[in-house]
C-alpha cells in the first residue's frame, strides 16, 4: 500500500502547500490554488489497508469503533460481527495516535491498529473521520 500511497502523498502535500497557479485567458488574470485532501473513499477491503488497521473481520476490526467483535456461527461457519453496544467508544484521530505508538513499540497490533499509516502525513487530513464507510458497515 506504501508503494501507492507515497506518490499521492507527496503530490497532495505539495498541493497544499505550494499549491499551482493557472492563468485565466479570459480575464487575463493568474489564479493561485491549494487544494488538500477532505475525505478517502474505499471499499471495506482497501480501507484498513490504507489506514494500517486490522481487516474487518479482525479482533478490533471495526474502523469505526473499538469494539472487539464476536465470533458469531453464519451458515456452515462462523463470522465475526460488531454488535450495537451502549458503552462502546469511538474511534478518534487521538486514540489512533496512542494506538499507533504502542503498536510501534510493541510490535503488535494494539486495538486494531497496526502501526502508522502514510495518509497521517496529509495535511488537514483526518485518518478517521476523513474515510468513509463502506454501505455494508452501517
Amino acid at each position: 500500500m506504501n508503494v501507492l500511497l507515497e506518490p499521492f502523498i507527496k503530490d497532495c502535500t505539495s498541493l497544499s502547500g505550494k499549491g499551482f497557479s493557472h492563468l485565466n485567458a479570459e480575464h487575463n488574470a493568474r489564479i493561485f490554488c491549494t487544494a488538500t485532501v477532505a475525505v478517502g473513499v474505499c471499499d471495506e477491503v482497501t480501507r484498513p489497508m490504507m489506514q494500517n488497521f486490522k481487516q474487518y473481520n479482525g479482533h478490533y476490526g471495526c474502523g469505526m469503533c473499538l469494539n472487539p467483535g464476536e465470533i458469531v456461527e453464519k451458515g456452515n461457519g462462523r463470522t465475526r460481527v460488531y454488535l450495537m453496544k451502549e458503552d462502546v467508544m469511538l474511534t478518534t484521530i487521538e486514540n489512533t495516535r496512542v494506538f499507533v505508538s504502542e503498536a510501534m513499540e510493541t510490535e503488535n497490533a494494539c486495538m486494531g491498529v497496526r502501526g502508522p499509516s502514510l495518509l497521517s502525513l496529509l495535511p488537514h487530513f483526518d485518518l478517521i473521520c476523513g474515510m468513509v464507510p463502506d454501505y455494508t458497515t452501517i
